[in-house]
């Protein structure tokens, strides 16, 4: 069945993420898909995909959403400012959908969205953390380097995460089914898992017995909180890890069997993936960059 949204601008096409997205639509043949992207941008793109380059006036922004279904924002936490000026482009350009870049659901991103529900719907993408990319760069306290663990507490709390290549999976999923996604926060996932589970996946994955460091998470949830608010923008990483896979005091809140509603992949016919198998691929992929230098 034809997407209601088939038109579909991605703004970010050549980000971390956003690449993923990009190559998720283009593996659908149920959307004409554009790109958007900065005048000053060195991103390069497939061949004969339409590529609108902005200087991200209003003006600009409004001729490059003309004739659009949905927007997609996937820039980088250095164009979340620019968010609400892509949003009052897409109204004024009479697009149905527009899905924010935030994957944490941000409460005045929404506010303001759904504030104008009745002009252009809206859908709120949650994540969690994004596993492959947090994995390879050690954010959640994983060393792939040195086959060491850094386990909170006791490494037992559940999160639900999702790769980069899901989350366009979820996205290309979530057009496809526009009534049922339309003004709503949906919560997707690749698993829910461990600290404990992801540590075993790599062991058994590196074939090597890891070294583990257990900490209290509490004390560094007391000091991040001063930290960030201090302004120290460090602090925030442990704050987030608390919100996954770890645990704020008042209990977990990064498990979507917990959220109201639970996780979507079912209603989107989105298949969940295995940990184990994403991890070996991380491993191997580390090596052979290693083997590369």
């Amino acid at each position: 069945m034809a997407s209601a949204l088939r038109n579909v601008v991605i703004v970010g096409a050549g980000g971390n993420l956003g690449s993923h997205v990009l190559q998720a639509f283009l593996a659908s043949d149920a959307f004409n898909v554009t790109v958007l992207s900065r005048e000053s941008s060195a991103s390069v793109f497939p061949d004969g995909l339409p590529v609108i380059r902005s200087d991200y006036s209003p003006e600009s922004l409004v001729s490059a959403f003309q004739g659009q279904d949905a927007v997609i924002s996937v820039v980088g936490r250095g164009g979340y400012a620019h968010q609400q000026k892509l949003v009052d482009a897409a109204l004024a350009a009479g697009v149905k959908r527009f899905i924010p870049a935030e994957f944490e659901g941000k409460k005045a991103k929404v506010d303001y969205l759904r504030e104008r529900e009745d002009r252009m719907s809206w859908t709120t993408v949650i994540t969690g953390a994004f596993f492959d990319y947090a994995l390879k760069i050690g954010f959640l306290g994983f060393d792939l380097q040195s086959r060491e663990a850094t386990i909170y507490d006791e490494g037992v709390t559940p999160a639900s995460v999702s790769t980069l290549p899901q989350i366009g999976r979820a996205l290309v999923a979530i057009l496809q089914n526009a009534e049922a996604t339309k003004n709503q926060y949906v919560y997707v996932e690749s698993f829910t898992v461990t600290q404990n589970d992801v540590l075993q996946a790599l062991e058994t994955a590196t074939d090597e017995k890891w070294k583990v460091d257990h900490v209290d998470l509490q004390p560094l949830i007391k000091e991040s909180t001063e930290r960030f608010n201090n302004g120290d923008l460090a602090g925030a990483r442990i704050l987030n890890l608390a919100a996954g896979l770890a645990k704020f005091p008042d209990g977990p809140y990064g498990d979507w069997s917990r959220v109201p509603g639970g996780s979507w992949n079912v209603r989107l016919g989105l298949e969940k993936e295995e940990l184990d198998q994403v991890v070996r691929s991380l491993i191997s992929d580390d090596a052979g960059a290693a083997g590369r230098m």
